[in-house]
């Protein structure tokens, strides 16, 4: 099961980094703040869940890393 999970977190965190970069270039866009300011709210909610996300699976990565190095 581990293993698998193991296998699954590359394409995981490389989605997430996909819609991070997306969702930063959004806030990059100088026409965004001159708009709905509901909007920048919502990016900006969305950011700091994929960053939580991201640094999740980063911290599963390595501990599943570590696990199967001990074993090996």
């Amino acid at each position: 099961r581990e293993e698998r999970e193991l296998e699954s977190l590359p394409g995981e965190i490389e989605a997430l980094e996909a819609e991070k970069a997306e969702v930063e270039q959004s806030l990059a866009d100088p026409e965004l703040y001159r708009g709905d300011a509901e909007a920048v709210r919502r990016f900006t909610s969305r950011l700091r869940e994929l960053e939580q996300r991201l640094e999740a699976c980063y911290h599963r990565w390595d501990e599943l890393e570590a696990k199967r190095e001990r074993v090996s």
